[in-house]
């Protein structure tokens, strides 16, 4: 007689019970997982965003913009551009990057609708000491991967956990 090859339907069932809940344990830490990752994503396309406006008003010698594309909401995007004509709107050809929408259900908000980087990499209309201040909201109570974007007089943009509760 011939050994039998393969499996019986009893260790087949019992290898996928196995699996099911080591599934079921998984699942739950892997959105947890993708949500801290957005968390971090969004708020470094900010602070990469802001962070090339300094270094372009450095390198250029003149003020270069970061604007909200819809009139303060920032989290349907926005762009870099510098006001090559001084008229203090924004016209063709003087975009140097546009940062799309965000995905996720996260919202940035701000008080500014626009931030202004002098041509030494200062920030333009903030006194010595203050700050100009972005919030990426999660929403749904999920305030530990809420990120404040903090930039300071000086230029120097940050992100910093939310606290959670404010």
């Amino acid at each position: 007689m011939r050994p039998s090859r393969g499996f019986t339907l009893v260790e087949l069932m019992v290898t996928l019970a196995v699996l099911a809940i080591i599934v079921s344990i998984a699942v739950p830490s892997f959105s947890e997982l993708i949500r801290a990752n957005r968390a971090q994503t969004q708020a470094n396309l900010l602070l990469k965003s802001l962070n090339l406006a300094r270094s372009e008003a450095i390198k250029r010698g003149v003020a270069v913009r970061v604007s909200a594309l819809d009139n303060g909401n920032w989290h349907l995007g926005w762009r870099v551009w510098t006001d090559l004509n001084a008229n203090g709107a924004f016209d063709n050809g003087e975009i140097l990057r546009l940062f799309p929408a965000w995905g996720g259900g996260g919202t940035l908000t701000s008080q500014a609708t626009e931030v202004i980087f002098t041509s030494g990499g200062r920030l333009a209309g903030v006194a010595a000491g203050g700050n100009n201040n972005f919030a990426y909201d999660v929403g749904q109570n999920y305030c530990k991967y809420e990120r404040i974007i903090s930039i300071n007089a000086v230029g120097r943009a940050t992100v910093t956990p939310k606290e959670c509760g404010t």
